[in-house]
């Protein structure tokens, strides 16, 4: 099935399926068992693909950082400028990706 097959036959966006496939989203168990259905997975292979959804779900030491996010980086580093007395211009340039203008 291609991608826009499976949003139309879900009824999800086109985004949250790109998400999932890049492992940027987390399945949850109702999405799993969504998707087994639609490819009519049955048996031993879907206890065991559920059994891994639920295992990926529990808690990790990982989560506690979940709040650390390049946006948080990027806010940090321009407090850090203005309190250094930076101008709203040295700060822009400073957090420009294509560097000073």
């Amino acid at each position: 099935m291609t991608q826009l097959e499976v949003t139309k036959r879900l009824g999800w966006s086109n985004s949250r399926i790109s998400l999932i496939e890049r492992a940027r989203l987390k399945v949850t168990r109702e999405d799993a068992k969504a998707l087994l259905d639609l490819y009519r997975l049955r048996g031993p292979d879907r206890a065991i693909l559920l059994s891994l959804v639920d295992e990926d779900s529990a808690p990790s030491e990982a989560d506690a950082f979940s709040w650390l996010t390049s946006h948080v980086f990027r806010k940090t580093t321009a407090t850090i400028l203005d309190d250094a007395r930076q101008s709203a211009r040295q700060i822009a340039d400073q957090l420009d990706t294509h560097g000073p203008r």
